[in-house]
């Protein structure tokens, strides 16, 4: 038995030991025949909405109507509860600042207030199911099928009511009774 120098050849050092990846569940959710694509997925911000929201929105901060380091911000985040969970559609997006985006007390992530403004408003503006996209409004019940068609049918008659609503208040508080 000899106890000198042995080096490990080169082969060896070079030699990749396979990395053990933990196992994702990339099995598409089914409903009703239908796949539904993964949560996380749902969520993202494409090229598509994020411009769709310049659009419809503006670029400027909600809160304090700066034009400058603007970053899109989803009004009932991703994983908001258990139950609900923001989608990246436009009618889930508003552009705040950088200032007003972080988690600190003077954030949007720190303070419930400032977030609870946010949702308040766009549920006065396009009703309640404004977070949701075609799949969460399907799997509820309330389109008939997956198709971008009937999803804006959808938003479009719920847009409709929520400025009846509207109306109806600003109505009543002008009332003089």
């Amino acid at each position: 038995m000899s106890f000198g120098f042995h080096p490990i050849s080169k082969a060896e050092q070079v030699r990749k030991v396979p990395v053990k990846q933990r196992k994702q569940h990339s099995k598409p959710e089914l409903y009703r025949g239908r796949r539904i694509p993964m949560k996380s997925i749902r969520g993202r911000i494409t090229r598509e909405t994020y411009n769709k929201t310049i659009d419809m929105h503006g670029f400027e901060c909600f809160f304090c109507g700066t034009t400058h380091s603007l970053e899109c911000h989803h009004v009932v985040p991703k994983g908001y509860s258990r139950t609900i969970s923001g989608r990246g559609v436009w009618r889930n997006l508003r552009f705040v600042c950088t200032k007003d985006h972080e988690n600190s007390p003077n954030g949007v992530h720190g303070n419930p207030a400032m977030l609870k403004q946010l949702q308040e408003h766009h549920e006065q503006l396009y009703g309640p199911h404004y977070y949701k996209d075609v799949y969460d409004l399907f799997m509820e019940g309330l389109v008939e099928n997956t198709s971008p068609e009937a999803y804006e049918a959808f938003m479009q008659e719920e847009e409709r009511k929520a400025a009846f609503l509207r109306v109806d208040a600003e109505a009543s508080e002008a009332a003089w009774f």
